[in-house]
């Protein structure tokens, strides 16, 4: 098969597949729409799909690296990225997305603390879920109301396309995981979790970054922060418990939280957490100083979880 002959190009053209289901994704259902709810759910399938397939693989680790390093990348590249450029005049972020910010602060520290216990019990999966709907309630009361005409903007969610973007996704993760094992096998310093870390979870954040980036020069750059928290609140109040529950039927036995996740990527996502408060709480706008120290965050994030995941092999 082509993934034992030649691993790394199968890696790169499952890459590029993944890549191409989260552009689709974010066509298909938020389109031209304001709505940060849907860029974030749009952004957020494809590494959904990912992690699913890792963990379904057996991969555990690797799922659970998905899912905190997009996280990082969705607050360290995509949001660094977009505090870098310019603001449009007359952006300002309604009260209700500021009231979505702070609500990644106890997501991220419930994240924190469920990593010294070093798995993730039943009783964590609850907590997990039952944040998660404090967090959606938030959004749905609140920051999907219409707060100018732009941003009340909607389009028809077209379901042919989607089903392209699961598709790709899919195919993608499965051409992505199966590959970066053979890679890990035929490369002594590599392993799964590492080729995840550096390689996966940064191309996940890309079509956040493009997202973004995007809304940004539409004026609504406070939409592309939500959108990035929102990709958070989702992996950590969604996505992680579904995993738990998945590997808890497959093997019987909680799912491991990683001691590298841990120390390195929680810790990670909680320091770009904490620089989005000061927005939050409005005292002061992001720039680009604020910017550049996300982006500084993020690369030695990069080369803390590269590290760590070698030291693990």
């Amino acid at each position: 098969m082509w993934i034992d002959q030649r691993p790394q190009a199968v890696l790169l053209l499952g890459l590029a597949m993944l890549y191409a289901g989260g552009r689709q994704a974010v066509a298909a259902v938020a389109g031209i729409s304001s709505l940060p709810g849907r860029h974030a759910i749009a952004c957020w399938l494809p590494i959904a799909a990912a992690a699913i397939v890792a963990v379904a693989l057996g991969q555990a680790d690797a799922s659970m690296a998905i899912v905190f390093a997009s996280s990082v990348g969705a607050l360290g590249l995509a949001g660094s990225t977009t505090n870098l450029l310019p603001w449009p005049v007359g952006d300002e972020a309604p009260q209700s997305a500021r009231r979505v910010w702070l609500l990644l602060v106890p997501v991220v520290l419930l994240s924190l603390l469920v990593g010294l216990s070093g798995v993730i019990r039943l009783r964590h999966v609850a907590v997990f879920l039952i944040e998660g709907a404090a967090v959606l309630a938030v959004w749905v009361n609140n920051t999907d109301a219409p707060a100018a005409p732009d941003y009340s903007t909607r389009t028809v969610i077209k379901p042919l396309r989607l089903l392209l973007a699961v598709g790709l996704s899919i195919a993608g993760a499965m051409l992505a995981i199966k590959s970066a094992l053979k890679v890990s096998q035929s490369v002594a310093l590599l392993n799964p979790t590492m080729v995840v870390a550096t390689i996966l979870g940064p191309l996940l954040s890309l079509p956040i970054l493009s997202d973004s980036a995007d809304l940004r020069q539409r004026g609504i750059g406070w939409a592309a922060t939500t959108t990035q928290v929102g990709v958070v609140q989702l992996n950590l109040c969604l996505l992680l418990p579904v995993l738990a529950l998945i590997w808890r039927w497959k093997t019987g036995s909680p799912i491991v939280f990683p001691l590298s996740d841990w120390r390195v990527d929680a810790v990670a996502l909680t320091l770009l957490t904490a620089a989005l408060l000061p927005e939050a709480m409005g005292h002061w706008r992001l720039g680009r100083l604020e910017g550049a120290a996300m982006l500084t965050v993020y690369v030695v994030y990069l080369v803390a979880a590269a590290a760590a995941a070698s030291a693990a092999s």
